[in-house]
């Protein structure tokens, strides 16, 4: 049996490269080498303030409310319904904001509503080269998009999101449509690679008859979970821009957090609280701005809801790559073990947001309900 497990194990990790290699091959085809004409300004600045502290290195996590932003794959390993929302005043009279919801469906499925928006005012307006402005105006762009994840093979998750663009500038409007696909791997226990594509078939068409075609990105990384408590990433654009993150919990319910990307350092903490069937978290973020290098300030906070527990659900199965063990129900109670991602657990007893599992003949322990999936057999 374990000569047939790992043989399994080996050939999924294989599958997933292969289609990792064919996807990232896709972008050197000659239709997607063309030349487009504008950035998505979405992309340029990131969302979520934990993502924005580790930098675009966060394609290999993508394990919260903003994992349609970064990548839909990573959406397919989301246990728990969970929302989150952003803000960021920015210099330049500039506003980002962001909101987004994932939700598990059946049988590994998961869905997303995920709402960008991003508003300019007191654009100058000048008919000739003079000093004072004629007049005043604002720019607002805003995005909806519906995303989509499937767990296969319980190693692999695929995700695409589907988005709508509004725009405005002046007195003009632009619409259109545009995709975004992502994959997802979990690799060795604590090994991820994340491979997301943005912006493919992305378009607006202005009133005025104009067409601005989204610039197509490639994005792929890789991370890996130090302990239970640290995990560092690294990724690569295909444009030639490399990022770096890192993240330690301190004190379990608080983090703190780095990440590099083109020679910009950006750095922020975060705080874990939990509450009755849910856990709320609250993240910060600081680095410089990408446009006139002034301090960019994120702020956000997200809500997990974890339903009743199931009178049916007997066993639970590891879902992060490294989790510890506590001697009673509780952060602050003393480690005694640790487990692994997959392994299963008979259930003993549940109390709030954790549960006593048996690891052995004799021992017995606590983990966060957070990190496990539960099964009814």
């Amino acid at each position: 049996m374990p000569n047939q497990k790992w043989r399994k194990n080996v050939k999924l990790v294989y599958r997933g490269i292969v289609i990792l290699f064919i996807m990232e091959n896709i972008l050197n085809l000659p239709a997607f080498a063309q030349v487009e004409r504008k950035e998505n300004i979405f992309l340029t600045f990131g969302a979520g303030a934990r993502a924005h502290s580790l930098s675009s290195a966060f394609v290999s996590i993508a394990d919260d409310y903003s994992a349609a932003m970064w990548n839909p794959g990573g959406m397919a390993f989301i246990n728990r319904l969970c929302f989150g929302a952003m803000h960021s005043n920015l210099a330049l009279n500039r506003r980002f904001n962001f909101a987004s919801m994932a939700f598990p469906m059946y049988r590994g499925f998961k869905m997303g509503l995920s709402w960008k928006g991003f508003n300019i005012g007191n654009i100058p307006a000048r008919a000739g080269n003079t000093l004072e402005a004629d007049y005043y105006f604002h720019g607002n762009e805003q995005s909806i998009g519906i995303t989509f994840s499937q767990k296969l093979f319980t190693l692999l998750g695929l995700g695409l999101n589907v988005n709508y663009y509004d725009q405005s500038l002046n007195n003009e409007k632009a619409t259109g449509f545009g995709l975004d696909a992502g994959l997802m791997l979990n690799l060795f226990s604590r090994w991820k690679v994340g491979l997301a594509f943005y912006d493919f078939k992305s378009r607006v068409e202005w009133s005025t008859g104009q067409r601005d075609i989204f610039k197509k990105i490639g994005r792929l990384g890789i991370s890996y979970q130090i302990t239970h408590g640290a995990l560092i990433a690294l990724a690569a654009d295909d444009k030639n821009q490399y990022s770096a993150g890192i993240e330690v919990n301190v004190l379990e319910s608080f983090l703190l957090r780095s990440g590099w990307r083109d020679n910009k350092l950006a750095v922020g903490l975060g705080f874990v609280i939990p509450l009755k069937n849910l856990q709320l978290n609250i993240n910060y973020a600081v680095s410089n701005d990408q446009i006139d290098s002034e301090l960019h300030h994120l702020l956000d906070f997200s809500l997990s809801y974890y339903p009743k527990y199931r009178i049916d659900e007997k066993v639970v199965r590891i879902s992060t790559a490294f989790l510890n063990v506590r001697k009673g129900p509780g952060i602050y109670y003393k480690k005694i073990g640790a487990v692994r991602y997959g392994q299963k657990f008979r259930i003993i007893s549940k109390k709030a947001n954790w549960v006593k599992i048996k690891i052995d003949g004799k021992t017995s322990g606590w983990v966060n309900r957070v990190y496990v999936e539960f099964l009814r057999n």
